[in-house]
């Protein structure tokens, strides 16, 4: 699934870019990456969030300071896009608005979209509206990975951390009714917004994805072993009937084949499945992309929405990947 960079630049002589403004510093990787690649992009969509939850002073002056050299590189071929950050069907309106805007254009150029800092929720909505898609323009995944990743000491569970937790049928088309509850988890380091996530839906079965960084130990592992210890802990007490696959961070086709096997057992039961996407954004995509393509008539999303900005949710960014959004 991933692509290297200088097969960009082989195929593709210009780039229109799609990605998102944030206070994480990683929102400016895959630009930083085409610039210094020699990568014209010929015009850039910048999705610019709604400011709706609680922001911290901190997180606004990143968010300025990235805005700010985010327009430096791109200069005056950029259009931003005001979009409500926890709207699923509003995000696919935007998505074919601005996918219809560049085939009209008569641009010969590949599209980036870097879902870096895009919200899981639209995270997964991209990954519904490629699936509908009959695209005439090269798509190219890009996301860039964090150089410190979460702080745990700085966590404090429940304490009335969330707004309200959104549950989204994923297919558009879905009004089907299910006779059960399986669940696919994939661990991060926001565990007690997957522990809200799974109480609410109430699962009979569950499969748990814990990704595995190319060395370990690892800042990631660590922190995501620590908030999910919760649910470890469940598990080998026998409360919940979940089993934990380990895949490691580049196998995206062992991924694919892990959740097509248990979607088409959920098929057979007539069981929904709920997506609970709080790992990397990777592998939130091609989960969500699998769910879509082998089972979308019982897919869903239980996304709790945070009441503030974690300013220390991720610092810096290290290298940007690059992926074919069609597996």
């Amino acid at each position: 699934m991933q692509i290297k960079i200088s097969n960009l630049k082989e195929d593709f002589e210009n780039i229109i870019w799609i990605g998102a403004l944030s206070f994480e510093d990683r929102c400016l990787g895959s630009l930083d990456s085409l610039f210094n690649n020699n990568l014209q992009i010929t015009k850039a969509f910048i999705v610019d969030y709604l400011n709706v939850l609680t922001a911290s002073k901190e997180c606004e002056e990143n968010r300025s300071r990235n805005k700010k050299k985010m327009t430096e590189l791109i200069k005056n071929q950029f259009q931003f896009l005001s979009v409500h950050p926890y709207r699923y069907s509003e995000f696919l309106g935007i998505l074919g608005k601005t996918y219809k805007e560049i085939s009209e254009s008569n641009e010969r150029c590949a599209i980036v979209i870097d879902f870096s800092c895009f919200t899981k929720i639209h995270t997964v909505a991209l990954a519904y509206w490629i699936c509908q898609q009959k695209l005439s323009i090269p798509i190219v995944l890009a996301y860039s990975n964090p150089e410190i990743y979460g702080n745990p000491y700085r966590n404090i569970w429940g304490k009335g951390k969330w707004i309200t937790t959104l549950h989204i049928r994923l297919d558009l088309n879905s009004t089907e009714s299910y006779s059960s509850t399986n669940i696919i988890a994939i661990l991060g380091h926001e565990g007690d917004r997957l522990r809200l996530s799974i109480n609410e839906a109430e699962p009979d079965n569950g499969l748990v994805i814990k990704v595995l960084p190319k060395e370990l130990p690892s800042r990631l592992s660590i922190v995501t072993d620590i908030q999910n210890s919760w649910l470890y802990h469940e598990i080998d007490k026998g409360l919940r009937d979940f089993s934990i696959k380990k895949i490691r961070y580049n196998d995206i086709e062992e991924l694919i084949k892990l959740i097509t096997t248990y979607c088409n057992a959920a098929k057979d039961k007539k069981s929904r499945i709920v997506l609970c996407p709080f790992g990397p954004k990777p592998f939130i995509y091609y989960t969500a992309f699998t769910i879509l393509t082998s089972y979308s008539k019982l897919a869903w999303l239980y996304y709790p929405i945070p009441l503030s900005y974690d300013p220390d949710y991720s610092k810096g960014f290290d290298r940007t990947m690059w992926f074919s959004s069609v597996p």
